[in-house]
């Protein structure tokens, strides 16, 4: 009995060795992750980051006179004129963005960041009321030329100046929205608007816009609806909205939002914040481009069943000691415990040079043929050799199943150690474990004392 508790020490302690070797494995995992990320600020620095559409919106400078009433130094009431500098900002009636984004991968050495360009048409009515709807005389305001505001996260994202046709009329866009809470972007200068009658205007814009990883639009219409195509095959919406459902259920390309000023905060908050600071928090919509296996996920995921199979293999090995009265020396143990941690290493560092599933099937064949060679000479034999190669690619072909069906992950791998416990439970359930540990026979074939 003395001999099986310092046996079991001994394992307890290689065990927490081993987990200490896959803490630095995934020390390593979370370094490669890192230089991921800063691959994709990179290239967001040198060409264009995510994108974000706001706008456009029509801005209509005017001036408001206004009657105060004031005391004089002799304490008497006094009528004074004075003029105040403000702003009547329309969003469109109806906004339609028609677009199509192809995706290219950049590549920074072993890493690589999703690109696109999005191509398509910005179609938008505004309907401005008589007299700017201010409900003031006439003779209270002068109107001053009216612009278009068009805000982008990042401007280095338009790979041509955007062709603004206002009304049929050709306008040039220039650098700043000149309407402070739309943040970055461009204007376009209208001119003067007849503001003695109720107008309804037409605005059409071609777009080609360059961006990285994701696209939102900020819903600043009445309605607004956004049609949009792509053949990436692994889209995923991001925002407040989600696309309407597909009749097939299945294909998310092409993909339609429209939503309703009723459902959001983007219209409101921009007329109502005048000249302030960039506005944060509005209400957005759109979609990240993602890859189809993220190889650092996957192998992070994988880790966290590490412990998993070193502990089947230590409690097999401990089993087959045991039963077939065979000493193994812990040392023994490290080594195929070694070999199961560095299936892991392996694991990430194949998987960025080749796809993920071809890293696996390479990374767990290597350990499989290796651990059945070293055990056939362990355990006495090619058989038991052999038994212990194929029950660990069982094991390394279901967790492969668990990493590709993450919904089902917690329960496929609950209902995995639920079958292992009774499978032990079974097998063992009449050994006399107190005969058993006092049969044990040493190295030189005497019985233990």
């Amino acid at each position: 009995m003395k001999l099986l508790i310092l046996k079991a020490a001994a394992v307890g302690a290689l065990t927490l060795v081993l987990l200490i070797a896959l803490g630095m494995v995934r020390g390593v995992v979370f370094e490669r992750q890192a230089l991921q990320q800063q691959v994709e600020a990179n290239i967001a620095e040198t060409s264009a980051g995510a994108q974000t559409l706001t706008g456009p919106v029509l801005v209509v400078p005017y001036r408001e006179r206004v009657v105060e009433w004031e005391q004089d130094p002799k304490g008497e009431n006094k009528a004074v004129t004075r003029e105040y500098e403000r702003r009547a900002v329309f969003v469109p009636e109806m906004l339609v963005i028609d677009g199509k984004a192809n995706v290219t991968p950049r590549r920074r050495g072993l890493y690589r960041a999703l690109q696109y360009t999005l191509t398509g048409r910005l179609d938008a009515t505004f309907k401005v009321p008589a007299n700017l709807g201010l409900g003031h005389p006439r003779t209270d305001i002068t109107v001053e030329p009216a612009f278009l505001a068009f805000g982008i996260t990042d401007v280095r994202g338009f790979q041509s100046p955007p062709q603004f046709e206002w009304n049929g009329t050709a306008l040039t866009p220039e650098p700043g929205t000149s309407y402070a809470p739309l943040g970055a972007g461009i204007h376009a200068n209208i001119g003067s608007l007849d503001t003695s009658r109720e107008q309804v205007f037409e605005l059409r814009t071609k777009l080609d816009v360059l961006g990285l990883g994701s696209l939102s639009v900020t819903p600043v219409g009445k309605t607004t609806t956004m049609l949009l195509d792509s053949p990436w095959p692994h889209p995923s919406s991001i925002g407040r909205f989600l696309p309407r459902a597909k009749a097939d259920g299945e294909s998310y390309f092409p993909a339609t939002w429209i939503v309703s000023q009723l459902a959001n905060n983007a219209a409101a908050t921009l007329i109502a914040r005048g000249d302030a600071a960039p506005t944060q928090g509005l209400d957005h919509f759109g979609v990240a481009f993602i890859e189809p296996v993220n190889v650092y996920l996957q192998s992070e995921r994988a880790l966290k069943y590490g412990v998993l199979f070193i502990g089947l293999t230590f409690a097999a090995f401990f089993l087959f000691e045991l039963l077939r009265r065979l000493r193994i020396h812990p040392l023994q143990y490290g080594l195929v415990g070694l070999a199961l941690t560095i299936f892991y290493l392996l694991l990430v560092s194949m998987s960025e040079h080749v796809d993920f599933p071809v890293a696996y099937i390479a990374a767990s064949s290597a350990c499989v043929i290796l651990l059945t060679y070293y055990l056939s000479h362990v355990l006495g034999g090619w058989r038991p050799g052999v038994a212990f190669g194929s029950q660990l690619a069982l094991l390394y072909g279901v967790l492969y199943g668990l990493l590709q069906s993450e919904d089902n992950a917690l329960v496929l791998g609950s209902v995995l150690l639920f079958v292992i416990l009774a499978i032990v439970m079974v097998i063992t359930r009449r050994i006399d474990w107190y005969a058993l540990t006092e049969r044990m026979v040493p190295a030189d074939g005497t019985a233990e004392s």
